[in-house]
């Protein structure tokens, strides 16, 4: 995948996320106000840097960050086995600016272009996330948790992998 940019953010860089970025990804995903986790949270769910790394060095995960001049700022993973967005996290004063939009895109793309018809995730209740998710024409289909609503949507069909 070549480097894109935002149009929101033209100083962006997007790119496929490595396993060697695990550590950077993790540091952005601790960093977030909105679903705030800590590291000791996330590791009694399983999420960890190693599980990060491992998971992107796998074929059924991918993902993308966005690049600053400062360094990674926001990333996406897309899970085919599961076809989910496994995580969407953009740090606390680079929202609003695209970099989350274009991450979905390209998450929603290679999870069509992998053959998913319907694609699933789960967001914090009544926050800006679900809102976001709403507004880009998912829809909420249930919950699984009084604080969590699981959302889907239909996939573009494209024969292009980004």
């Amino acid at each position: 995948m070549s480097d894109r940019r935002s149009e929101m953010h033209p100083t962006a860089t997007f790119r496929r996320a490595r396993s060697n970025d695990a550590a950077e990804l993790f540091r952005v995903r601790t960093s977030v106000r909105e679903n705030h986790q800590s590291k000791g949270e996330l590791a009694t769910q399983g999420v960890t840097r190693e599980s990060m790394a491992r998971m992107l060095a796998s074929d059924d995960a991918c993902g993308w960050c966005a690049e600053l001049t400062e360094g990674i700022v926001a990333f996406a993973i897309a899970r085919r086995s599961e076809r989910d967005i496994f995580a969407l996290f953009v740090e606390p004063g680079c929202e609003g600016r695209g970099l989350g939009s274009t991450l979905l895109n390209l998450a929603v793309e290679w999870l069509s272009a992998s053959g998913s018809e319907r694609l699933r995730l789960t967001t914090g209740r009544g926050t800006p996330a679900q809102s976001f998710y709403l507004n880009r024409g998912w829809a909420d289909i249930g919950t699984p948790s009084a604080e969590v609503v699981m959302l889907e949507r239909a996939c573009r069909q494209t024969s292009e992998i980004t």
